[in-house]
């Protein structure tokens, strides 16, 4: 549970799970999205699949991500929730 945590304490990191949480994209909208190079984002991609948090799937040329499952989607919903009752 603490590697999960730490992986998503990077605000890069957090940032793609989010946008994730609403459906699968290609890596390059995720770029385009978050305005950052291909190469940071390769980097942080491999970080969250390593840890499970995020899946990918070729399609075509295109990498596709999305959230590994459902509990990680409801553990982004509890920390917003929580950041904004605080």
């Amino acid at each position: 549970m603490a590697e999960i945590f730490k992986a998503l304490s990077d605000p890069g990191r957090l940032q793609i799970a989010r946008l994730l949480r609403s459906g699968e994209l290609c890596a390059s909208d995720i770029a385009q999205i978050l305005q950052i190079d291909q190469s940071s984002l390769s980097h942080q991609l491999k970080i969250l699949k390593f840890h499970d948090i995020v899946i990918s799937r070729k399609d075509g040329k295109y990498h596709r991500y999305s959230l590994n499952n459902a509990c990680v989607r409801e553990l982004l919903d509890l920390m917003d929730k929580y950041l904004v009752n605080c």
